[in-house]
């Protein structure tokens, strides 16, 4: 009889690789960040257990491919791209002091 499993997400992909020492590990991307994955050699283990491996996330510089685009016309205007898909203009200010308070019910 067959397991039932939960659906699974793939968040990326992890390329082995072999170090000049001879260590295997895996790398990749998601996102903007570096994945790495390498074995603890630290930890104790005993004999006949599991290896437990470390899971790092790494800032990385964008892709040779995205310093090459085109740069958005809209940068230079000073708007941005609402989630709406209308535009959005970076001058935003704060209310005045004198500014009435807002009657809200709802308090955050």
């Amino acid at each position: 009889m067959a397991k039932d499993f939960a659906p699974q997400i793939q968040i990326c992909n992890l390329y082995e690789k072999t170090s000049q020492s001879g260590n295997k590990y895996f790398v990749g991307r998601w996102g903007g960040a570096r994945v790495l994955l390498f074995r603890d050699r630290n930890s104790e283990q005993s004999e006949g257990s599991d290896p437990i491996w470390n899971l790092l996330l790494q800032e990385m510089p964008p892709r040779q491919a995205d310093r090459q685009r085109k740069p958005d016309s809209r940068k230079s205007s000073g708007e941005r791209p609402a989630s709406n898909g209308t535009h959005v203009t970076a001058d935003w200010q704060a209310p005045p002091e004198n500014a009435a308070p807002f009657d809200d019910k709802i308090p955050f």
